[in-house]
């Protein structure tokens, strides 16, 4: 390739010469009048022959490839922490979506080029180190325990290739028809010495902007004087509610009217009134009914290696613990244990072995509950009457644990403190590949695997509307 130019420079000075493909070169110009440089750059093949992992663990230059694929960054994955690994990816990749069902303890799914099937599986084949892992959604009614593939350990990953359409995963059979991401740990390299790492990672949450709510209309309504439903001697009784001598004549009684508990009754001015703990009160917004659910969430990630490589061994061993809090109260509250080892060795000039054995376990305290969940408190929220104050919907139960009695709507707070759940993730994944070499130009390969996942838990399955046999006395 040849290229022409002119400058005006002064004498004597230097230039750098650069293109891609080639290695920069910097040349001083030589003293007296020339007006005629040659300049010779020299092939950089190392810009040139980029190397990728492709299926089965293949490496071959990217150039040489006939299908889209495309690499991600891993370092990125470090600087801010999620404990679902696919959400961080949102973003990254072209032409693949990352769909998550909730927060980071939730499933996410993956479609690469949108779908391909209308009601068949549209996932992607994981594959680490070259072994397929199985990855099934963990939706189970109303609650979602999160999907294998969101829980692998950015800490030990090396690469992700993400290999787009069937030509780029034939060789992985039906399974890879929605595209493949391959995985590859870590492992040690050489270095001076013991390799030894830490990182700590601490993040904080929380909601720093609420839904738009009016604060204009309540729950109250029939107000007139002399009506049935207000405190006036005479007045029917309702409810084991009447007249009652020590209120304010005429004074609107919640639990003595039954009132619709949507927010399109009288408009909140502020008069009183005796609220649903039987407690005088304002009739007005009540904002911090909503906020009080909600705190600062966090994350705390410790991560540390060991790794050495001495006569011919490499040895590669990794833990990473995280602690989560969701912002809301009491909810999504999981601790995970993360180990990794993986020896890559020659036991001989014919015959390499290497080996990756990870192990994990995982509890989950109070997942939070999905969609229009009777159990969920972000659906009982949006029932919420505006005018409902902190002091009526606390406590939420009496000194027998029964919820109290609320009329149209269930207690956000009797929610997120009684109806609890847990559960415990355990999941084993090993592998070990012996190669031969028996000739020169041939390869064979010999792999043995294992995927093991096991779980159990429970939840409190009560919800106030069967539950709430109690009122306030």
């Amino acid at each position: 390739m040849d290229g022409k130019f002119s400058l005006n420079v002064p004498a004597q000075a230097a230039l750098s010469a650069s293109f891609l493909g080639y290695k920069t070169k910097v040349v001083r110009l030589p003293k007296g009048n020339q007006n005629q440089l040659r300049i010779v750059l020299e092939e950089d093949s190392k810009a040139l022959g980029e190397v990728v992992v492709t299926a089965l663990g293949i490496s071959r230059e990217a150039k040489s490839l006939g299908y889209a694929r495309q690499a991600i960054d891993t370092e990125s994955l470090q600087d801010t922490r999620d404990p679902n690994l696919l959400n961080s990816l949102s973003g990254k990749v072209a032409g693949v979506n990352f769909i998550s069902n909730g927060g980071p303890l939730s499933s996410t799914r993956v479609e690469i080029r949108g779908n391909n099937s209308v009601t068949g599986n549209n996932q992607p084949l994981y594959v680490i180190d070259g072994v397929p892992i199985s990855n099934a959604m963990g939706e189970s009614g109303d609650l979602d325990y999160g999907n294998p593939a969101s829980a692998i350990n950015p800490d030990d990953i090396e690469s992700i290739e993400v290999l787009k359409g069937a030509n780029a995963s034939a060789l992985y059979g039906s399974d890879a028809a929605n595209g493949v991401i391959l995985i590859t740990t870590r492992k040690a390299t050489k270095k001076k010495g013991l390799g030894i790492s830490y990182n700590y990672n601490m993040q904080f949450s929380y909601l720093s902007e609420y839904p738009l709510y009016q604060n204009i209309y309540g729950t109250a309504h029939r107000m007139q004087p002399g009506n049935n439903l207000t405190n006036y001697p005479g007045a029917a009784a309702k409810n084991g509610y009447s007249y009652d001598p020590s209120l304010p004549y005429g004074i609107y009684v919640f639990n003595w009217q039954s009132p619709n508990q949507r927010s399109w009754g009288l408009p909140m001015l502020g008069f009183d009134l005796v609220g649903r703990n039987n407690e005088i009160r304002s009739y007005s917004p009540s904002k911090e009914t909503i906020t009080n659910l909600y705190g600062t969430g966090r994350t705390i990630t410790n991560s540390v290696s060991i790794d050495k490589v001495l006569n011919g061994v490499s040895v590669r061993f990794g833990y990473t613990g995280i602690n989560y809090k969701g912002i809301l109260e009491n909810f999504d509250q999981m601790k995970r244990h993360m180990f990794n080892l993986r020896v890559n060795t020659d036991l001989a000039s014919w015959l390499m072995m290497e080996s990756t054995v990870n192990y994990q376990i995982e509890n989950t305290d109070n997942r939070d509950f999905k969609g229009a969940s009777n159990r969920n408190p972000l659906y009982a929220i949006m029932n919420l009457p505006r005018d409902a104050t902190v002091g009526e919907l606390t406590p939420w139960k009496d000194s027998d644990g029964r919820p109290f009695s609320l009329s149209g709507f269930n207690n956000p707070y009797w929610l997120v403190n009684e109806l609890t759940n847990g559960d415990d993730r355990n999941w084993f994944r090993g592998n070990v590949t012996f190669t031969l070499k028996p000739m020169k130009g041939l390869r064979i390969r010999l792999r043995a695997s294992a995927d093991i996942q096991s779980k159990k838990g429970w939840k409190f399955g009560g919800t106030c509307k069967n539950l709430c046999l109690a009122k306030y006395l």
